[in-house]
């Protein structure tokens, strides 16, 4: 997933196509009369809706434009997908998955820890560190642990 958010984020070709559809877009938005500001960015959510947004005829959308304006003046940008190859395989993970799949990990972890802690109670098994000799030439590590 971090590839291909690389590869999404250093895509010079998609960044040059994402420029035309914000210009396409400014020039649509402030045409006609009156003071109108140009947008700076737009968000993920607007491009879903490039299909949807329809010219006069009723039958060119928004993303027909964008693809024959591109195709007349960079047809080269129309294999931006060569810069994102890892791109389709990174969008068949399912989130949803992953999370229950990381649940029933966590639920099955805290299983382990109380069969552990009730073994320990039931075999009553103590963890004690060990006594340190008085004066004794025998290094003793004050990190091991004995079990009685």
């Amino acid at each position: 997933i971090e590839k291909a958010c690389d590869e999404l984020s250093n895509s010079v070709r998609l960044r040059k196509i994402f420029g035309i559809v914000l210009n396409i877009g400014n020039r649509l938005n402030t045409a006609g009369p009156g003071e109108k500001r140009k947008a700076g960015a737009f968000t993920i959510k607007s491009l879903l809706k490039l299909n949807q947004a329809k010219a006069f005829d009723n039958k060119t959308t928004f993303l027909h434009y964008v693809v024959l304006v591109v195709h007349r003046n960079s047809e080269e940008l129309l294999d931006f997908k060569e810069d994102l190859p890892t791109v389709p395989k990174a969008g068949k993970i399912f989130w949803d998955q992953c999370v229950s799949e990381l649940e029933e990990v966590e639920t099955q972890l805290e299983n382990v820890r109380k069969l552990a802690l009730h073994e320990a109670k039931s075999n009553k098994i103590v963890y004690a560190l060990p006594n340190k000799p008085k004066s004794s030439s025998k290094d003793v590590d004050s990190d091991d642990l004995s079990v009685e």
